[in-house]
């Protein structure tokens, strides 16, 4: 039975919204900071919990304050967002995230007391949600409404296929050289992830009309026309 409308299938429209992100400068330069961000700072995520048992020795009490220090970091950051993004732009927003990630990193290599594990997770909470509201803002205004939906599920798998690989490899960093080496190798990963994307600038859309050109005339036909009319079909 054909289809009476013009909706793509669902394999279409992925590949449509994937062959918009590749040819989507905006979204691209997202994409490459997206991933050299939350690649490194997935190792501080996988590895809280045995940082809490093996470094500091505790028990789950230990691990449920450090991650209810990394939401307070992240609440109060997000209450100075607005006012630091004014001052330093979203690419400032986005390198000092990663610098003061990085910092949280070497305080986690170093913490065998609660306090200074506590502080690293504030610090590290702070920059997470820095960071995360900067690339999700870059990624919307790089999509216009028509593929809005399909470009932005590309943009979150990649946050979480970053995630999910970082969580992998410093688990396994951390099983053969220790959790001190996994956390400053993470933190130098981090660092050196600024000049290498330097040139993919964020938010770089803002401001441009993104919707469709429509810059054709309205073709004059001689009848109304139904959508599977005619002798082709989509």
């Amino acid at each position: 039975m054909p289809r009476n409308d013009h909706r793509p299938s669902g394999a279409s429209a992925i590949r449509v919204g994937v062959r918009y992100a590749r040819n989507n400068p905006p979204l691209r330069a997202t994409l490459v900071r997206a991933v050299a961000f939350f690649l490194f700072a997935s190792a501080y995520w996988a590895l809280l919990p045995l940082l809490a048992r093996s470094q500091i020795v505790g028990g789950p009490e230990i691990y449920g304050v450090l991650l209810g220090a990394i939401g307070a970091g992240a609440v109060g950051g997000a209450f100075a967002l607005k006012r630091l993004k004014a001052k330093f732009g979203a690419d400032g927003i986005a390198v000092a995230g990663t610098m003061g990630t990085a910092i949280a990193l070497v305080m986690y290599a170093l913490a065998h007391t609660l306090l200074v594990a506590f502080v690293a997770s504030l610090i590290a909470g702070a920059c997470w949600i820095a960071a995360i509201s900067t690339f999700n803002v870059s990624a919307q205004l790089a999509l216009p409404d028509w593929v809005r939906g399909r470009g932005f599920a590309i943009y979150v798998t990649v946050l979480f296929g970053a995630l999910s690989i970082g969580s992998a490899v410093w688990g396994e960093v951390a099983a053969q050289f220790g959790l001190p080496l996994a956390h400053l190798l993470a933190a130098f990963g981090a660092l050196a992830g600024i000049p290498l994307t330097r040139g993919a600038h964020l938010q770089a859309a803002a401001g441009l009309d993104l919707s469709p050109s429509s810059h054709w005339p309205t073709p004059i036909v001689a009848s109304d026309l139904e959508p599977d009319a005619g002798p082709a079909l989509e």
